[in-house]
């Protein structure tokens, strides 16, 4: 990566507004499976994470229940 790349990517983080801090266990993009559209936001990890990565056919059997609870 390019020193131009990488300051074009710090400075645009200014520009994020947090609206909600997650914990572990908590998952989003839940709305994208079940309206079946891209995702509307964008996450920002302040941490390395671990991520557990489900299509949509999955989701349909394992959280969609839970999601509408």
């Amino acid at each position: 990566m390019e020193m131009s790349e990488l300051e074009a990517e710090i400075k645009t983080m200014s520009e994020f507004m947090p609206i909600l801090v997650y914990e572990s266990g908590m998952y989003f993009g839940e709305l994208a499976l079940l309206n079946k559209k891209p995702r509307a936001g964008t996450i920002v990890t302040l941490t390395d994470c671990f991520f557990a990565v489900i299509d949509a056919l999955s989701y349909e059997r394992l959280l969609k229940k839970e999601a509408a609870a």
